[in-house]
């Protein structure tokens, strides 16, 4: 195989290799052709995107490859031969993956792909030569920006794959209009509580069965919607093709199905359906987001969830979609094998920090609990961690905690650590369970002991239920998300926290056989939600300023509780001064809340010695997001993060 290359070199900048793959000859081997051209010449191709490994079966583990990831079938592969005077040049043998062999059969065996050439990175790099594969990973977003066209291979189909497309197709020919948010009103009646009935069948005809809606569940759940360098080959396409075995339909048609699941009660549905709480459907439709943003801190939130079998391909997968702003940076540059993972994240974090006014950064570091590299400082966020973290939110411009005061920072890069200003709004005293215990049916007993703990009336003169259900979902809801949330959502969570409480106290009475603690806690919780089934009848606070039903538009407990996931990994706190939020699942008791400028959210911080901290990740705090702690003219003071 040097051979072979060594007949193709590559110069440095502008050249790139393109594969052709007859159709099928005397024999059953593959056999394709390679052959150098010049990006600058504008060469008609096509850009392959897809994932080395299985495209069905998705492995628990972090980072995690399995065997299908490894190269097991036979090509044959050649230097295309420019001249008919020139001796025939030799076949070579390469080993690809099984997915990737499974793409390339369908395309030698399909007359339109004769004339074809494709750019396919295991075979167009040399992935054995670092310093080609370095040179041609900084090409990429040229590389996927002049195809004529993005082919997402998903791999082999199913026996369902034709309607789940078919389902696909119907549902984005109901939306109308391209501005977000808006073109999926025409698919609001569609919920899954409309499953088989005559409504839906009339509109969607032999698609509104129930198992084209299962199919197509498991058709996001393929491991082609976790494959970090999709993010950028998706993001910088012209045009793009989803290709499931013989089955094709326009990537657009996908996007469009995406939004309409991810903010809607599908989610949920989705969900009991895979029997997992990876949102992978929701994939397109962050992608599609990400076009218009060009910030490299941006496309690393959104895709958190995303995998690659080198974890420093989750920053350089994203670095074609930051463009120019990241171009010629040496900290960003990718380094294969002499940098590890662990600095080519603070390095990138540096970068970061540089080219920003803010500290958004800071809270995009989750803490322990998301750190599996024991070298990397408290306030790198570990990208390698493949869950979506944060509170929801990617750039939380929606929020302001430190008003307009700007940032002060001092960044130590040979000692790995920051200064900056801040001031100690309050300590933690008291942790609840996190969202995804609740979303699994666990019982919360601290959830109702913070309750408890809060006064009647919060200090913001709201009543502590208005508070509770609100600070949930960080005060954000509805389609485009609205701060505050519409007060719509008030009676989605009395009947929400009406059916936990209910088997709250079922399991935790089964668990000790004595539910007296429970009971009365569940009581004091159902029967001060106005409107509430356990309700008394006294009279609305003036806090309490709507009545749940009040709302032409209404939203069910479903509805609730799919705002509710967006943001899973979070845990209910409460601080000294009976303030009420949420915070990373890395919390803990006597952590304290911090104001510090340039961070749009208050921060969590684990005290290491009076001057020096750890971070722990974001917060929203009820109250506290739109500067109200600078009312007070409270003093600053410099601090360190380590």
């Amino acid at each position: 195989m040097v051979g072979l290359y060594a007949a193709l070199e590559l110069a440095p900048e502008d050249e790139i290799r393109l594969l052709n793959i007859p159709l099928k000859r005397q024999t059953e081997d593959i056999a394709c052709e390679l052959q150098v051209v010049k990006l600058r010449d504008n060469p008609k191709y096509i850009a392959l995107s897809y994932t080395w490994g299985s495209p069905t079966s998705l492995n628990n583990e972090e980072g995690a490859e399995d065997i299908s990831s490894k190269p097991s079938r036979l090509i044959l592969c050649k230097a295309k031969s420019n001249s008919p005077a020139e001796p025939q040049p030799l076949w070579y043998r390469i080993m690809v993956t099984e997915n990737l062999y499974t793409f390339l059969l369908k395309a030698r065996d399909d007359e339109s792909h004769a004339l074809d050439f494709y750019w396919i990175d295991t075979i167009c790099i040399n992935q054995k030569d670092s310093e080609e594969r370095t040179r041609q990973v900084n090409m990429m977003a040229a590389i996927y920006q002049s195809a004529d066209i993005v082919h997402a291979w998903l791999g082999e189909e199913d026996k369902d794959t034709g309607m789940t497309f078919q389902l696909i197709r119907a549902l984005a020919s109901c939306c109308t209009g391209n501005e977000r948010h808006k073109r999926i009103e025409g698919l609001k009646d569609i919920t899954p509580k409309a499953l088989g009935t005559r409504e839906l069948t009339a509109k969607l005809g032999a698609c509104a069965d129930i198992s084209n809606w299962k199919s197509m569940a498991m058709l996001f759940h393929r491991r082609y919607f976790t494959r970090a360098w999709t993010i950028q080959e998706i993001t910088l396409a012209k045009k793009m093709l989803a290709l499931c075995g013989s089955h094709t339909i326009d990537w657009e048609d996908i996007v469009k199905v995406s939004e309409f699941l991810t903010v809607t009660s599908w989610t949920r549905w989705i969900s009991e359906v895979t029997g997992s709480h990876q949102a992978n459907h929701a994939v397109p439709n962050i992608l599609d987001a990400n076009k218009t943003s060009g910030n490299i801190l941006y496309s690393l939130i959104r895709s958190r969830r995303f995998m690659s079998g080198d974890p420093r391909d989750k920053v350089y997968a994203l670095l074609g979609v930051a463009g120019d702003s990241v171009r010629g940076k040496s900290r960003l540059t990718p380094v294969y094998g002499k940098r590890s993972v662990a600095e080519t994240y603070t390095l990138a974090a540096i970068q970061i920090l540089e080219d920003s006014d803010d500290l958004l950064l800071l809270s995009c570091a989750e803490g322990d609990s998301f750190h599996t590299l024991p070298s990397l400082p408290s306030w790198v966020p570990d990208w390698s961690c493949s869950r979506a973290l944060g509170l929801g939110v990617t750039g939380y411009r929606r929020y302001s905690a430190a008003a307009t005061i700007p940032r002060t920072l001092e960044i130590n890069e040979s000692d790995r650590c920051l200064t900056v200003k801040g001031f100690r709004l309050d300590d933690i005293v008291s942790v609840g369970e996190n969202k995804q215990d609740i979303l699994s049916g666990k019982p919360f007993p601290n959830w109702l002991l913070i309750i408890n703990a809060m006064p009647p009336i919060y200090y913001t003169g709201q009543s502590r239920f208005e508070v509770f259900w609100r600070t949930l979902i960080t005060d954000t809801a509805g389609t485009p998300p609205c701060h505050p949330a519409p007060h719509s959502y008030r009676p989605a969570y009395v009947s929400w926290i009406t059916s936990k409480l209910s088997a709250c106290v079922n399991e935790t009475a089964q668990q000790t056989g004595d539910s007296t603690f429970i009971n009365a806690l569940g009581a004091l919780a159902a029967t001060e939600i106005p409107g509430s089934p356990l309700s008394s009848n006294r009279p609305l606070s003036s806090h309490d300023n709507e009545r749940p039903g009040d709302s032409k538009n209404s939203i069910d407990l479903d509805e609730y509780e799919t705002t509710f996931s967006h943001a899973r990994h979070l845990r209910l706190f409460l601080t000294s001064r009976r303030y009420l939020g949420v915070g990373s699942e890395s919390l803990l008791e006597h952590d304290s809340i911090w104001i510090i400028p340039g961070s749009r959210v208050p921060l969590i911080l684990r005290e290491v010695n009076p001057s020096a901290f750890r971070v722990v990740g974001g917060a929203y705090v009820h109250g506290f997001m739109k500067g109200e702690a600078l009312e007070s003219n409270p003093l600053f003071r410099d601090i360190t993060i380590i």
